[in-house]
């Protein structure tokens, strides 16, 4: 009993955008239980959908950056790169501070490994890792994923997380 303000049934993906002033715990609108928008995710995945949600601060802040979330979930990006085609290379916090602001939705955080791939000497992809922040039973957490604006990085992931388990062992 929950609507969707925009599904793209045959990619299975809903796409939320939220106004503060309706989307807020406390607004000027009565705003929204606290569980509100965890429980709209739960259900989408419950129905194999995968939800993405963003706030109108965001798409007025980061606009190209939506879009390029957006365009990536869609399978449209304006460039593919294959990581076996881009070099890794662990990397200190002032390398990808920048990089993070302009490319992830949350910009910069502070880890304790940060690591880019390179492709034709440009950073196109970045994860960091440090030590859990809100569940301490694991050794380590990925704070941030993010590929350059518009582009996908097949095998981004894979080829980071397999160099840092690794490095671990």
């Amino acid at each position: 009993n929950r609507e969707i303000d925009i599904f793209v049934p045959e990619k299975k993906l809903s796409i939320e955008f939220d106004g503060l002033a309706f989307h807020s715990e406390v607004g000027p609108y009565g705003g929204k239980p606290s569980d509100y928008h965890s429980e709209h995710s739960r259900l989408c995945i419950e129905r194999d959908i995968t939800p993405m949600r963003f706030t109108d601060y965001e798409t007025r802040v980061k606009p190209e950056l939506v879009k390029s979330m957006i365009k990536s979930k869609l399978g449209v990006s304006d460039s593919v790169i294959y990581a076996r085609k881009c070099e890794l290379i662990e990397l200190k916090a002032y390398h990808v501070r920048k990089f993070l602001d302009d490319n992830h939705i949350q910009g910069f955080a502070n880890a304790k490994h940060y690591f880019g791939l390179y492709f034709e000497g440009k950073l196109v992809f970045v994860m960091t890792f440090g030590r859990p922040r809100y569940d301490k039973k694991y050794d380590w957490e990925i704070i941030r994923v993010a590929s350059a604006l518009n582009t996908n990085v097949v095998g981004g992931l894979s080829k980071i997380y397999s160099t840092f388990r690794k490095m671990l062992s």
